[in-house]
């Protein structure tokens, strides 16, 4: 069985027939990125906005086969900078944990060390994804805060409160 390695979180998920996961690492540019992937399957979808990171899922089903597949990608910005590196990929790999439908390991393991039980699925993805994040990267026990960017644009506070509560 294939294994993903989701590196800053530390997680190692089992991979399911079918399911297939690409950690593509630093890009010059997410939204080029998603462009080349979207070409490469096929299609002509963009992504809006400025993005410092991403996680892609594409699903279909394969006649030849008979069997539904997946395909998950993650790339992200280098901002030179390992603090908010980290933050960044545990951000998008929470997605890519969501996607495998495996979020039970990250509960587990802040079930374990914080002794609380949240429970991912009733929550929505950006909050997620920066649970995962602050969760991993020792935001929560630093109690600083991270560049600038986050602010507006992440769902940091909420997520904050969710481990802090």
């Amino acid at each position: 069985m294939k294994i993903a390695k989701l590196n800053v979180l530390e997680i190692e998920v089992p991979l399911e027939r079918g399911v297939y996961f690409s950690d593509e690492g630093f890009v010059e540019s997410v939204n080029e990125h998603y462009k080349y992937l979207s070409r490469k399957n096929g299609t002509n979808e963009t992504l809006e906005g400025s993005n410092d990171g991403c996680c892609t899922t594409r699903r279909w089903y394969d006649p030849i086969s008979d069997m539904d597949r997946k395909n998950i990608h993650i790339f992200y910005l280098d901002f030179k900078n390992k603090r908010i590196n980290d933050f960044i990929r545990a951000h998008e790999e929470t997605h890519a944990l969501e996607n495998f439908e495996r979020l039970d390991l990250l509960e587990r393991e802040i079930e374990i060390k914080l002794g609380k039980r949240i429970d991912l699925n009733r929550i929505r993805g950006e909050v997620i994804a920066d649970i995962g994040a602050i969760f991993k990267t020792g935001e929560l026990d630093r109690r600083a805060r991270l560049h600038p960017i986050f602010f507006g644009k992440r769902s940091y506070p909420e997520a904050l409160r969710y481990l802090s509560e």
